[in-house]
């Protein structure tokens, strides 16, 4: 439900990322398998990877909890008309966002402090925004 929700942020931004030259990519924690059932199910139109053995969150410095946020994210989430299906990947891994300039080094972090917890969609914008000064 969540990865749902964050899907549908990233698209509302997609706009602003490609007027920057800025590419969205999505890593997940499930198989192969699932990567790709989740893919055609969301009708992705970024890149999406996957990651079963978490190494690319643990390098990113991402959490591994659920915290009473998840509670009010879930509400929040369920009025959007969102609903949990089978959990793929890891349940307990939290996401984030990274963002990185033309020459590689981290301009933005966002580190979720738990499930369904997302940056705002207007922090992201103003990040995507600097990072277009500095091309």
């Amino acid at each position: 439900m969540f990865c749902q929700e964050q899907v549908a942020q990233l698209r509302d931004i997609q706009s602003e990322a490609d007027a920057v030259d800025a590419q969205i990519i999505i890593v997940g924690s499930g198989n192969v398998e699932q990567a790709k059932a989740f893919r055609a199910r969301e009708d992705l139109p970024f890149a999406l990877y996957t990651d079963p053995g978490r190494r690319a969150f643990k390098a990113a410095g991402m959490r591994r909890s659920v915290g009473l946020g998840t509670i009010s994210a879930t509400r929040r989430a369920m009025k959007k008309g969102l609903s949990q299906g089978k959990t793929h990947g890891d349940a307990w891994q939290n996401g984030g966002a990274l963002l990185f300039d033309e020459k590689g080094f981290e301009r933005y972090r966002y580190v979720s402090g738990f499930a369904g917890d997302h940056p705002e969609l207007d922090e992201l914008r103003t990040e995507l925004g600097h990072l277009a000064s500095h091309i």
